[in-house]
């Protein structure tokens, strides 16, 4: 998948509608309950839901490692 112009900039917390990417790092920022109600609406449009929380994961991970350098 090729990153949006938003996933360029990502420190500015923007995001771009129908970019997986964005929507994974917006999950990522959310605070646990929306999070899970996003996995909940996920699941009832039938989308992969593991697929979708290993996205999350991964952005999660590149923003606590940009925060610790």
């Amino acid at each position: 998948m090729k990153p949006c112009d938003s996933c360029a900039q990502r420190h500015k917390h923007i995001y771009q509608m129908g970019c997986l990417a964005c929507e994974a790092r917006m999950l990522a920022r959310m605070i646990k309950p929306q999070r899970l109600a996003a996995y909940h609406r996920a699941a009832e449009r039938g989308q992969d839901v593991e697929a979708l929380k290993a996205r999350v994961l991964a952005e999660w991970k590149l923003d606590q490692k940009g925060k610790a350098a």
